[in-house]
């Protein structure tokens, strides 16, 4: 029932109560491997002949929006 539903104000103070817990495992999301993994795809898509392979591109593209999500994800809660 909507009575059972947060309303966005109670959702950012849960949010900002979490934040510090959330913080001490950002480690374990490996951001810094993350944003190093973003810099390589991006060099490997300027590569010639990259896009030939649509099947390897299309993997490449899968693991960049899993990455860039996972990125915001992590942002939007600092």
């Amino acid at each position: 029932s909507d009575a059972n539903m947060l309303t966005l104000e109670d959702k950012k103070m849960v949010m900002k109560k979490l934040l510090p817990r959330i913080s001490e495992l950002g480690g374990h999301f490996d951001i810094d491997r993350k944003e190093a993994r973003l810099k390589e795809i991006s060099e490997l898509e300027s590569l010639e002949g990259f896009w030939e392979d649509v099947t390897a591109a299309s993997k490449i593209q899968r693991e960049r929006s899993i990455i860039e999500e996972t990125l915001k994800l992590y942002d939007n809660l600092n």
